[in-house]
């Protein structure tokens, strides 16, 4: 289940008028933002799925169409401390 840190989504106005977008693709998209920190999501496909209760497939696969359409960008960083890769998510703001 989410942790105590995640009090819910909303869906900015934006996202939930883009007519390129699928009802899914829109719950996942809100979630990475819901979830970011300091302007990157730095969640795993499971939590997000946790979060909007999809699959781990379903959030692998929108996550992976909503990059390749340039919704999202995935940015490798590397943690200080355990010298160690994480993705992070970051909103891509779509010219209409």
């Amino acid at each position: 289940m989410p942790d105590k840190e995640f009090s819910g989504l909303w869906i900015p106005k934006d996202i939930i008028m883009d007519k390129g977008l699928t009802s899914t693709d829109k719950l996942i998209l809100a979630a990475v933002e819901a979830l970011s920190k300091e302007g990157a999501c730095f969640a795993g496909n499971k939590y997000i799925a946790e979060v909007t209760g999809g699959s781990f497939e379903l959030v692998r696969k929108t996550i992976y169409k909503l990059q390749k359409n340039g919704y999202l960008a995935s940015v490798d960083s590397k943690d200080m401390f355990a010298f160690t890769a994480k993705r992070a998510l970051v909103r891509v703001q779509k010219r209409q």
